[in-house]
């Protein structure tokens, strides 16, 4: 979407001084999105409970979106400082996003 690639330029140029809370938040707004999802998925549906399962799906696939853009982004950068803070942020995050089902 739109607001997932201004968030991958804004992240591209911020990133690691400014903003560096952003891809810790995005995994967490995932997995919380992931564990809403399949509790209400184990809920009897009503309607009620499907218009919330349709919300929360939304912001799942949103928040893995602009997840997915911001690590592109990043992955373009060329700069050793910028690699570093690349190589950092998988060691720091890689295992919750796999933990998360985000990659295979």
């Amino acid at each position: 979407t739109n607001a997932a690639s201004l968030m991958a330029k804004i992240a591209r140029m911020d990133l690691p001084l400014k903003w560096h809370e952003l891809i810790p938040t995005l995994v967490e707004g995932v997995k919380c999105a992931q564990g809403i999802v399949h509790q209400i998925k184990q809920q009897p549906q009503s309607q009620q409970m499907q218009h919330h399962q349709q919300i929360f799906q939304t912001i799942l696939y949103n928040t893995m979106n602009s997840l997915e853009a911001v690590l592109s982004e990043i992955a373009t950068q060329r700069l050793l400082v910028d690699k570093k803070h690349r190589n950092s942020i998988a060691l720091q995050h890689l295992g919750s996003i796999v933990e998360s089902a985000l990659i295979p």
